[in-house]
């Protein structure tokens, strides 16, 4: 049946709407209802969906109603759910007994014009009664409810107050009405106010302007069907909604016209819609609107289809169905149809191109920080990418800016010239006659000092001392200059490294400035020091001398055959030599002297005081740090447009339609060379249940493909054919995934065929199986989370006490992330949502793995601006509705970064401990460089008996105690490697060993070990790929120094600083580095400590309700 194909697909579509996928410029096939105020638009509504709409004078839609209309077939129709009654209230009345009897016509069923799931109007002469009975949802803003029937009225000018205000106003904010009833058409549709151009009492002035605005918003797009409502009465050509239209779809293509009214005008109207001076392309429907003598709908349309019957003269538009509101039901389902199926490959092409988009720029930027190890880490790999940029630009001439400002070795160069030249202006001309008379003079005032015909030493000095003040501005002033210049280019390089972290580029700014000042006084008295000795010492080598005077005696002119002439002009020749040797040394000495000073200040000692200043003080370093707010909510941003993308992909590609598929993959950016092979999915997928499934997407060259990496998470097979992505099905659900870790090119066999995989404690086996295409089916047993093997870890096994498994991050790749884990011995996972939006993710994650997934919800402290004004009764329906449910990630954060006032997340969190305390959950916090608060306040609280988890616990040891008797758990992740080693062990030898906990916070707290030890997130692009050795790739970032005292994790360079990936992902796997940390520091062992770890988990996770199954081996 025809609604049975096009209802999956509306409801994708009103999902995709109700994401708002819109936001992100993905335009979706809307029917949007227009017409002048009065034309009946309310009326044609309220015919199609049976229900009452507010009506009144004036503007009666002041918000887009989105209002949805779904079919539900007669052996499907709930009569407990869908048929009862409810009160003002709207609370089900289960006494009341409505009458679900419905008329059919013989003639009509057999004619096809009634049909199970098709319009329940029909145009034969017994006309169907309508259901009585039917359900209505309105949603708007945070809020979701169901009215009666009675009710709708009034709930739709409730929430058109909250919206728009109780004046006259109108606002795009939508409501969103779902109508389900048996046998109503399947339509979605967007009524929009009537274009008024008079204002009436209290209406804004501009009101038409408002209302034609909001029009043009949604009927421009190409993918906007319109459905034009104008009355019989006017003049079709002046009606402002035609006019409007003809100007976004001047072909008429997208327009369906309306006429309402029939029964006041009926006179010529065959031929006015016969001539279509308005060319509406998808015709006219004419329907007599509903009156007040109607008793009811069905009265509404018995009447219409006896007007429409005595009308001879409209006989011939009822041959057409142009004729009745059941004609206009069916005309409207299948151009929708058509128009849904006609842009939904568009739909999920554009969703993964910007799935893929926000992915990749989400990789892009800096991760945020969460601990000193972090920062200290951070701030090495920032300063040493501002050292690289100078470096390029100061030393190798690399010019990749095209500002060629920037290009410093080039500038400095043209500037020293320029110095060069200045110097040779500035001297006098020893050649002159002018000069010579200078000679004289001179000579005259030193008369009597020594022989005649000899040369006065005096007379020399003086005359070269006048040259050295003549040239000593011009070597004091290129210092500044060149200075001024070198700082241009240290900020630039300052802005191009650390730009994200406006803490830290101040702070290189202002160290900067500072070094640059210093340079310029030491210049200075170098210089000075310099032109003084010039003037004061004269001295040169008597060879160099020897030559320079050969030359000047041809360049200084002869003298007359007078003896104090003669005099004078010897004095000229050897003046003009040593000047030349003078110049020469201060052209030389005073540049190399600048080009030293300024590139040691810049490539070291700027980085010397950086280093030292965030070292001294590690509060400080934390709040150097801070990233920009405008990167942390671009990042938060990110993070909820990928999954809102993500959800989009799912619904599309879960349409039965396209469950098999040969076609462009959205993933892969439309490209016709990708197939996503999914007719062979195996009945397990490597971390599912028998609903689960692989199916393999290969390309000759995928977006995304890494050479370097086919040894790794891709591989290429003997036909080239690159295996790049997955898409992971999910009981009937698609995700992006990909290819496990660990598939080698070699396990890849040659030829049309698959690999089927099997995991077990040895690693990945691979046999043939047969293949009909070139596309691969990845297959295996099935290693649901409670069932896969156990290898690789001397047989412990692991509760990761904290991660964060449904972060976006994680993306694709997350089912080999858990099988890897498992493989590494890690079995549960306490799940941590940070935000209302991930509720519903993790949850989703523990149905999947219910025996291995404790899911937790809660609103961390970075996040709370962004909750809405009803998260506590939506955390406490959640939390109440999923018994299996502990509370987390919540707490208090006092970094700068968190832009949420200290006092709103101690209210905050207070409500959720309280909740959690009433409900008997375990609840994790948060809490950096807030202990003594959050003490305080669990002191005032009592005792948490269900456990207090402070996750990823970096307080003192003598804090340890005094939570411990409120009930707390000490979870440890890999960031205790980070601590000072001695407070580190201090505070870990006093932890009870019933009280601790080993976590991860994966995708975050990357444990602080040696590179070759950890392990990596399949395809993360700023992992180290497989082969590839610590600190061989340009991601690698090497801590040189100890930023105030050696610490736990250490890369064995005596630096005690471990070098990291700059914005790796943590592995889950990676919890055993976490225990060989936390066993060293305890001075425990490590089987003392997973045992213990892994025990207190379970005693913890194992409340009434947890659906967390398994125990220790003995």
């Amino acid at each position: 049946m025809y609604n049975s194909r096009i209802r999956p697909m509306l409801d994708a579509i009103d999902k995709l709407r109700s994401l708002g996928v819109k936001d992100e410029g993905i335009k979706l096939p809307t029917i949007v209802v227009v017409g002048d105020q009065s034309s009946g638009k309310t009326s044609v509504l309220e015919s199609l969906s049976a229900v009452t709409l507010p009506r009144g004078r004036g503007i009666c839609t002041r918000v887009p109603l989105i209002l949805r209309l779904q079919s539900v077939y007669h052996e499907d129709f709930d009569e407990e759910e869908a048929n009862l009654d409810l009160d003002a209230e709207g609370d089900c009345d289960r006494s009341a007994k409505p009458d679900l009897s419905i008329e059919e016509d013989s003639a009509a069923e057999e004619s096809g014009l009634l049909r199970s799931g098709s319009a329940v109007l029909c145009r034969s002469k017994n006309i169907t009664t309508l259901k009585k009975s039917c359900k209505v949802v309105i949603e708007y803003g945070d809020v979701c409810k169901e009215v009666s029937e009675s009710m709708i009225e009034s709930a739709v000018r409730e929430a058109t107050n909250l919206l728009a205000g109780t004046g006259k106003d109108i606002k795009d904010s939508p409501i969103s009405m779902t109508v389900t009833r048996s046998g109503a058409p399947d339509l979605t549709l967007v009524d929009l106010p009537g274009i008024t151009r008079v204002p009436i009492e209290d209406q804004p002035r501009d009101i038409y302007e408002q209302v034609t605005k909001m029009i043009r918003h949604y009927i421009e797009p190409e993918e906007s069907i319109i459905l034009n409502v104008i009355s019989a009465a006017v003049d079709f050509s002046t009606c402002e909604s035609i006019r409007m239209s003809q100007e976004v779809d001047k072909t008429g293509e997208r327009t369906l016209a309306v006429v309402t009214k029939v029964d006041r005008a009926a006179d010529g109207l065959y031929e006015r819609i016969k001539e279509n001076a308005v060319h509406v392309g998808l015709g006219f429907v004419l329907v007599r609107n509903r009156t007040e003598t109607d008793r009811s709908y069905e009265d509404a349309r018995r009447k219409e289809e006896l007007f429409f019957e005595k009308n001879s003269s409209l006989a011939p538009l009822r041959e057409k169905g142009m004729l009745g509101v059941a004609a206009l039901a069916e005309k409207l389902t299948t151009i929708q149809g058509e128009r849904v199926a006609r842009s939904l490959p568009k739909i999920r092409q554009q969703l993964g191109e910007l799935l893929a988009e926000r992915t990749g720029e989400l990789a892009r930027l800096p991760r945020g920080i969460s601990s000193e190890a972090e920062a200290g880490s951070l701030l090495f790999s920032l300063v040493s990418s501002k050292t690289e940029i100078l470096q390029r630009l100061m030393i190798q001439g690399d010019y990749r800016e095209e500002n060629k400002s920037l290009h410093f070795a080039a500038r400095i160069y043209s500037m020293l010239s320029r110095f060069d030249e200045e110097l040779s202006n500035v001297a006098s001309d020893f050649a002159s006659a002018d000069y010579r008379k200078r000679v004289l003079d001179v000579m005259e005032c030193a008369r009597g000092v020594c022989l005649p015909n000899f040369m006065s030493n005096p007379v020399f000095q003086r005359l070269v001392r006048e040259e050295v003040a003549k040239c000593t501005k011009v070597c004091e002033g290129i210092i500044p200059v060149i200075c001024k210049y070198a700082e241009s280019v240290a900020l630039f390089a300052n802005e191009a490294a650390m730009g994200t972290y406006p803490f830290l580029c101040e702070r290189a700014r202002t160290v900067t400035l500072e070094v640059l000042e210093d340079v310029e006084d030491s210049c200075l008295t170098f210089v000075r020091r310099m032109l003084v000795k010039a003037a004061d010492i004269i001295y040169v080598s008597d060879k160099q001398y020897a030559e320079m005077m050969n030359k000047a005696r041809s360049i200084i002119p002869s003298a007359p055959a007078n003896a104090e002439v003669q005099s004078a002009r010897e004095m000229q020749v050897s003046l003009w030599s040593y000047w030349q040797i003078l110049h020469r040394r201060l052209a030389d000495e005073i540049p190399i002297e600048l080009k030293y000073a300024v590139q040691e200040a810049l490539l070291r000692e700027v980085d010397r005081r950086l280093l030292h200043f965030a070292g001294s003080d590690r509060e400080q370093l934390m709040e150097l740090m801070q990233e920009a707010p405008a990167t942390y909510r671009r990042r938060e941003g990110l993070r909820r447009s990928i999954r809102m993308l993500k959800h989009g992909v799912e619904l599309v590609f879960a349409l039965p339609q396209w469950s098999t598929s040969t076609g462009p993959s959205p993933l892969f950016g439309g490209r016709s060379d990708v197939r996503a092979d999914t007719d062979r999915l195996h009945p397990s997928g490597p971390l599912g249940n028998a609903s689960e499934g692989v199916a393999v997407a290969t390309t000759s060259k995928a977006p995304g493909y890494v050479p370097e990496a086919d040894s790794g998470n891709g591989t290429e097979s003997a036909n080239g054919t690159h295996m790049a992505a997955a898409l992971i099905g999910t009981g009937g659900r698609l995700m992006m995934g990909l290819l496990p870790r660990g598939f080698q090119k070699s396990r890849l066999p040659a030829g049309n065929s698959a690999t089927d995989f099997s995991l077990n404690g040895d690693g990945l086996n691979s046999s043939k199986v047969p293949c009909a295409s070139r596309s691969s089916a990845m297959a295996g047993p099935d290693y649901s989370m409670g069932s896969m093997p156990v290898g690789g870890n001397n047989g412990r096994i692991f509760f990761d006490a904290h991660c964060h498994l449904q972060d976006v991050r994680l993306g694709g790749c997350l089912d080999d992330v858990l099988s890897e884990a498992r493989v590494a011995g890690v079995r549960w996972f306490a799940v941590n949502a940070t935000t209302e939006e991930d509720w519903r993710d993790v949850k989703a994650l523990a149905d999947k793995h219910p025996e291995s997934v404790a899911p937790c919800f809660g609103l961390h402290p970075l996040f709370l601006s962004s909750r809405s004004c009803q998260w506590m009764p939506k955390l406490e329906s959640m939390l109440r509705e999923t018994p299996s449910a502990a509370v987390g990630e919540i707490g208090l954060d006092k970094r700068p970064i968190c832009d949420v006032d200290f006092d709103t997340q101690v209210e905050v969190m207070k409500a959720q401990l309280q909740l959690a305390k009433e409900i008997g959950r375990p609840v994790s916090v948060h809490c950096v460089r807030a202990y003594g608060d959050l003490l305080r306040i669990v002191k005032e609280m009592g005792e948490f008996q269900a456990g207090l988890i402070l996750h990823s616990y970096m307080g003192s040891a003598e804090m340890v105690g005094p939570f411990s008797s409120l009930g707390a758990y000490f979870s440890f992740s890999g960031f205790i490697g980070g601590l000072q080693a001695k407070k580190a062990e201090k505070m870990l030898q006093r932890v009870p060993l019933d009280r601790l906990l080993l976590e991860t916070d994966c995708p975050d707290a990357l444990p602080y070990v040696d590179l070759g030890l950890l392990q990596w997130v399949p395809n993360d692009p700023n992992g180290l790929r497989q082969g590839q050795s610590h600190g061989a790739g340009s991601n690698v970032s090497s801590s040189k120094g100890s930023m105030g005292g050696s610490t736990v994790g250490g890369d064995g360079d005596g630096s005690g600083k471990p070098a990291f990936p700059k914005g790796a992902l943590n592995h889950p796997a990676n919890i055993t580095q976490v225990l060989t940390l936390v066993a060293r520091l305890a001075g425990k062992t490590e089987q003392e400590i997973a045992e213990a770890a892994c025990r207190n988990a379970l005693r913890l996770f194992s409340y009434e309700g947890s659906r967390i199954a398994g125990e220790l081996p003995a």
